[in-house]
């Protein structure tokens, strides 16, 4: 049944190195399958198979994926300050040229003639 599947994952073509990645591990997955429901699996292959869908294992990985959005966000944030403190500086600079201030850079380029 699995080899079906297995079929159609390899002749699908990859566009990047990540589909590429997904492709190979669907693969490796159905082969798995297939060698578990034939009795041919090795131990190893049990043995794996049963971490991976465990409760723990799929608490780690929602854990995982939970730290990478908080990552992500705090990035964000990052970005995003920059960018207003960018834009209030900007302003800054703009309210000083319409109240008539000679702005630093300004009278520093004035000295020099």
């Amino acid at each position: 049944m699995a080899t079906k599947s297995i079929k159609k994952v390899h002749d699908a073509i990859p566009l990047s190195d990540e589909a590429r990645d997904n492709q190979l591990y669907a693969l490796a997955r159905n082969l798995a399958e297939d060698r578990l429901r034939n009795g041919q699996a090795t131990g190893a292959e049990i043995v794996y198979l049963l971490r991976a869908g465990s409760e723990e294992e799929r608490l780690r990985r929602q854990l995982l994926d939970a730290q990478t959005q908080v990552a992500r966000a705090k990035a964000e944030a990052i970005r995003a300050e920059k960018q207003t403190t960018e834009l209030f500086a900007q302003a800054m600079a703009a309210f000083r040229d319409y109240s008539g201030e000679v702005g630093e850079e300004v009278a520093e380029d004035e000295d020099l003639y």
